[in-house]
């Protein structure tokens, strides 16, 4: 059964103009050739690293690009500062235009991680075995806890923060800032479950959403030949 996504009223209402992408797909059988993989995979972040280079171009600090501004303020609605956390989007900006350096994770991370740089939206994914049953976009109650991705400390989580859940646990910390260690995809991961988000439609041009998630869906079925699926919420 697919993981289904809803969005809490009390999110909805806050956000009234908050658009997803979903993204689900699984990998075939048959591993593709690593080489071929990694060549299309560089040849990605080429492309990528232009883009984003020509729209960060447009502006004199990249806070003030449409898709990063709607953000930080976004963020600032729930009290989380985005010059000490950044959402992850302007994080890899940041780092991809001072020293072009990408990380290296494994091939469906890699490939989210250029559409997000070119698309300059968050991007985020789970390894849809070890997710369990439906998520939720939803605000923090109280007693939550977080294991942050690479580490085994819990940490707590504030009311009133936006986060994603599943049914057994938290799946962010703020929002987008940061994904959680559980399910996290894997270079075995062969089911997963993305999303590409936008926090208000007025802000961030409409269409761009289902745009981006039509771009990372055809990147991975070209890339390493993955069945995929796409749905926009708002």
């Amino acid at each position: 059964m697919p993981n289904e996504l809803s969005v809490a009223t009390a999110v909805k209402n806050q956000f009234p103009k908050l658009q997803i992408a979903v993204i689900t797909g699984e990998l075939p059988a048959t591993t593709p050739d690593p080489a071929r993989t990694s060549a299309a995979i560089n040849a990605l972040r080429d492309t990528a690293l232009r883009q984003l280079k020509t729209e960060a171009g447009r502006f004199e600090h990249l806070s003030q690009h449409p898709h990063v501004a709607a953000w930080r303020q976004a963020y600032a609605s729930f009290g989380v500062k985005a010059k000490r956390h950044p959402p992850t989007h302007e994080a890899l900006a940041k780092r991809l235009l001072k020293d072009q350096g990408w990380p290296e994770i494994n091939p469906i991370v890699d490939i989210y991680l250029a559409n997000q740089a070119q698309w300059l939206l968050p991007h985020g994914g789970y390894d849809s075995d070890y997710l369990s049953g439906d998520l939720c976009l939803r605000l923090a109650g109280s007693g939550l806890t977080f294991t942050a991705l690479g580490s085994d400390e819990a940490e707590a989580v504030p009311e009133g923060e936006i986060i994603y859940t599943d049914e057994a646990r938290v799946l962010t910390r703020r929002w987008n800032y940061r994904d959680c260690h559980a399910t996290r995809i894997r270079a075995a991961t062969q089911r997963f479950w993305l999303a590409i988000e936008s926090p208000d439609s007025a802000l961030i041009a409409p269409d761009i959403i289902r745009q981006a998630g039509a771009s990372l869906a055809d990147k991975l079925d070209r890339t390493l030949g993955a069945s995929v699926a796409l749905s926009v919420i708002g």
